[in-house]
């Protein structure tokens, strides 16, 4: 029984789930005209192929040129936030310059109005 399978087979193509893909490839006899005929065969459709080809073109375009304006902007929201973390931390640190300033001014001051009293009562003191 098994041997009336295999002898019902088409002989061209080898069975199996590889197909034919041991067999050496066969060359194109007549290409111009194989191309020719395609062509003609394709007329009909000329316009939506070549709606075809221009969104295929457009598509990739678009695939090459996405990711350079995504990183265009990332980096421009980048600067901005550096730029405002930044001008925080400046502020930060000019309010921290100032205080010291004021307290530093606020000692000396201190220092020169205790003097100014114990001149003031070194004089009480000798009158």
């Amino acid at each position: 029984m098994s041997q009336d399978r295999r002898m019902n087979r088409p002989m061209g193509r080898g069975g199996g789930p590889m197909g034919g893909l041991g067999r050496p490839v066969e060359k194109p006899k007549d290409f111009k005209g194989t191309f020719k005929r395609l062509l003609g065969y394709l007329k009909p459709h000329r316009l939506n192929l070549i709606i075809v080809l221009i969104f295929a073109i457009a598509s990739t375009t678009f695939t090459i040129v996405t990711p350079k304006i995504s990183s265009k902007a990332l980096n421009k929201l980048q600067d901005a936030y550096m730029a405002r973390k930044m001008l925080s931390e400046m502020a930060k640190g000019q309010n921290e310059a100032v205080n010291q300033l004021n307290q530093r001014m606020g000692d000396v001051q201190g220092e020169v109005v205790d003097k100014i009293v114990d001149q003031m009562a070194e004089g009480q003191k000798r009158q």
